[in-house]
């Protein structure tokens, strides 16, 4: 188990409110009984609202792990070699010296280094503990300038990967020729091979015209739906279209469909995390349906204002998804193995392999279908509805929606392909029945936040005086002061950079020493949020004003614009959509009549010789055929 998770074993100290406990026994799917070692006092809690005492020391203590961005994909790659050494005997339990001894014959290594390796993994649980800590550069490392790098990198994906198909030797000559151009030392022969032997097969194979033999070769998924045996041991992911227009907070006007992924755990059916969003499926949707996943649901269903019971948390064994670019990036990639999760795409042209999760999708379709303003499925569903007109919920409003349906809805009732209902198969896998033994609470996360950061994208950036650029946007904070400019003046050091694309005002530095994401501030704290999508967007429309020069305030002022203008557009809208309501109210009035003005009748009546005295009141006898509308 990695050391970035825990357990909760009966008979542990645990930590509740803030007082310690010993775990005494497991009391349902999510429950755990508790007695205080002083008092005796017994309490009956939920399970992801404690932690045993250990984990919280360790959280306080404020120790971290090397962050996975900080590693070479050589790094990575003799890692894994390694776990896949030592893999079978650590299935065996506990090897004996003759066991070991063949291992280490086999791959011409001393007994001791087999040892050490099976010690490291089995202390922390991580496959990174296998990678050496060695001086000097690290086997892997890039020592190329940046702009050789550039042009290495782009003969290789012009004239190397493309179906022509052109020999190595013409990709060298190419390489030597554009850096004798730019007036710089090219690069070794040798390393230019070397780079290029180092390009991902699978990949070589289909930009270079041979996609039978990629497809041949390279079928990532090896063992059929129906192996999932407890729960957990494969999730499928995908994306949808959700079937409803959603309406902005601030003005309740359309907006549009918001896209939905869902993670579904096979074994189960159970929901193990969704997120909702108006970006397209991207690794960052991707990243955040598995954080949630791998995360204790208490506080975001507190946060939702959910009531129920979502029992379901830690890493998943498989993840099934499609071949979509989205689950190909490498932070994705490397969070993945990190927590190791094998991330495998569905092979080519076999669609009925993503069946199960397809179903759910359309089932939690279904029920937004019921909503207002639900789009359905295709245009003839939808005829005589105005799903614009009809729109009433926020993204915010959605989601509450969704985790209310899945949790008190969907986990409660009977699967079809189950005979009983998630929830319930859930428990049967952890806990076990009369026939099969259950595998247990799995281990839940220490740091959630940590877990969060590990699946979104980073960059690297030096400090300076005013702080950390990225996109033209600044933040600062105290404890970037030391980093300033680096140890050494005559290269600076570059420091590991989160950020949050849904709101890009929330930055991470990583602290070199302590291992500690420290949230920076943004440096202009007037500075709206502003997602990286509606960046772009604004770099876009500056662009094409002819602007040279992108500054963050320029940014900045460009968005504000762009929301004023939006914001009159919608308030001319929902003045123009409350006139014509307001007609519609008027014309579906009964008509009412009303008199007319005595002075009319008085004109149409008797003749004015039969004037009153100033003092008295005239009677007028009004007829029915005298009321006029």
């Amino acid at each position: 188990m990695s050391d970035r998770f825990f357990t909760l074993d009966v008979g542990a100290r645990v930590r509740w409110k803030n007082q310690l406990y010993d775990l005494t026994r497991h009391a349902g799917s999510n429950k755990l009984l508790l007695k205080h070692p002083s008092t005796g006092e017994m309490q009956l809690v939920a399970a992801d609202e404690v932690m045993p005492e250990e984990a919280t020391k360790e959280l306080g203590s404020g120790k971290r792990h090397r962050d996975l961005r900080d590693y070479s994909d050589a790094e990575f790659t003799l890692a894994r070699e390694r776990f896949s050494i030592i893999e079978p005997l650590l299935a065996s339990g506990f090897p004996g010296r003759r066991g070991v001894d063949a291992v280490a014959m086999r791959i011409g290594k001393d007994f001791s280094t087999i040892y050490r390796w099976l010690r490291l993994y089995r202390s922390t649980g991580r496959v990174t503990s296998l990678i050496p800590n060695r001086r000097g550069p690290r086997i892997g490392s890039r020592r190329l300038s940046e702009e050789q790098e550039k042009i290495l990198a782009k003969a290789i994906d012009e004239f190397y990967l493309t179906k022509q198909r052109l020999c190595l030797s013409r990709i060298v000559d190419e390489v030597i020729r554009n850096c004798r151009l730019a007036q710089i030392e090219p690069p070794c022969h040798m390393t230019v091979r070397r780079r290029v032997h180092q390009l991902p097969v699978q990949e070589v194979l289909m930009r270079r015209g041979h996609l039978d033999r990629a497809r041949d070769r390279y079928t990532l998924i090896e063992r059929s739906y129906d192996d999932a045996k407890a729960p957990l041991d494969i999730v499928q992911i995908d994306h949808t279209p959700a079937d409803i227009i959603v309406v902005d907070e601030q003005h309740r006007l359309p907006l549009s469909r918001p896209w939905l992924t869902v993670a579904m755990d096979l074994y189960s059916r159970m929901v193990v995390g969704f997120y909702l969003s108006f970006d397209a499926p991207s690794s960052i949707s991707v990243g955040m349906c598995l954080s949630q996943a791998i995360c204790q649901k208490r506080d975001y269903l507190a946060k939702l204002g959910v009531e129920g019971d979502w029992p379901v948390w830690g890493t998943m064994g498989i993840v099934h998804a499609d071949n979509g670019v989205e689950f190909k990036g490498s932070a994705l990639q490397r969070s993945a193995v990190e927590y190791n999760i094998d991330l495998q795409s569905r092979p080519i042209g076999k669609k009925h392999y993503g069946g199960h999760i397809e179903r759910m999708l359309q089932t939690i379709n279904g029920h937004i279908r019921e909503l207002p303003g639900a789009t359905f499925s295709n245009p003839q569903e939808r005829k005589g509805y105005d799903s614009v007109e009809k729109a009433r919920l926020t993204l915010t409003e959605l989601e509450r929606r969704l985790a209310g349906f899945i949790v008190n809805t969907y986990h409660q009732e009977p699967h079809s392909s189950l005979g009983i209902s998630p929830l319930q198969k859930w428990q049967k896998g952890i806990f076990g029945d009369e026939t099969t033994p259950g595998i247990g609470l799995r281990p839940a996360p220490k740091d959630p936040q940590q877990v969060f950061l590990d699946f979104l994208p980073s960059e690297e950036r030096t400090i300076q005086t005013y702080g950390v650029r990225i996109d033209h946007f600044e933040y600062t904070d105290a404890v970037l002061a030391p980093f300033i400019h680096g140890p050494d003046s005559r290269k600076k050091r570059k420091f590991r950079i989160c950020r949050d694309p849904r709101n890009l005002n929330n930055c991470w530095f990583l602290h070199p020493s302590t291992k500690e994401w420290i949230k920076l501030t943004p440096k202009d704290p007037s500075r709206p949020n502003i997602s990286l999508a509606e960046f772009q967007a604004a770099q876009k429309r500056l662009a094409a004003k002819g602007h040279d020069k992108i500054s963050e305030g320029l940014i900045v002022r460009d968005h504000n614009a762009k929301m004023s203008e939006i914001e009159k557009a919608e308030n001319a809208t929902k003045e123009a959509r409350r006139t014509r309501e307001r007609r519609a109210r008027d014309a579906e009035k009964p008509t009412k009549l009303r008199p007319a003005s005595r002075a009319a009748v008085a004109a149409t009546s008797a003749p004015a010789a039969t004037t009153p005295s100033a003092d008295e009141e005239p009677i007028i006898d009004i007829a029915p055929s005298e009321y006029r509308l």
